[in-house]
């Protein structure tokens, strides 16, 4: 909600997944199961269209909120985020994993979670590695992941570069 100014607005997930060579790897283009009546399954899909927008928080949280994490990706922890020509938020995340009743400092999750452009957003990121192998930090690891996800959504969703896009406000 921080991305559109504290309104919650309908989502569009990844439905279905295809590796090079056509082969499904997932398919979620389901709502609802297949069994379900009719009335049951149109409802759903209706539902799933047909979101309304609700107000979570205030646009000026929101606002703020937005640009404390633009700066976490411009000169934070997540600035591997931040090489993209269009301006992201983001959060890194590091989590110690517990083992035996203590948190063992070697062991984490990582995890960076991320959106942009800032002023029209158009995609949201989510990345999490359970014990990453090269470093125990989300900004050394699910940072740089978001970032090479990012580039190959920018150029699949053809987002031009923000001195581009703002020349043609």
């Amino acid at each position: 909600v921080f991305q559109q100014n504290g309104r919650r607005l309908p989502s569009t997930f990844i439905r279905r997944v295809e590796d090079r060579d056509g082969r499904v790897l997932e398919d979620h283009t389901s709502y609802v199961d297949a069994w379900a009546s009719t009335h049951t399954r149109l409802a759903a899909g209706y539902a799933a269209l047909f979101h309304e927008e609700v107000q979570l928080l205030d646009p000026a949280t929101a606002y703020v909120t937005t640009n404390l994490l633009r700066e976490v990706c411009r000169s934070g922890t997540a600035a591997a985020a931040s090489k993209l020509g269009r301006a992201v938020a983001g959060k890194t995340g590091t989590a110690q994993i517990p083992v035996d009743g203590f948190y063992d400092s070697t062991q984490t999750n990582a995890s960076f979670i991320g959106w942009g452009p800032i002023d029209d957003p158009r995609f949201m990121i989510y990345v999490w590695l359970e014990r990453p192998a090269s470093s125990i930090w989300g900004s050394e690891t699910a940072a740089p992941v978001f970032s090479e996800m990012a580039k190959k959504t920018i150029i699949l969703l053809d987002i031009p570069p923000d001195s581009i896009r703002q020349q043609l406000v």
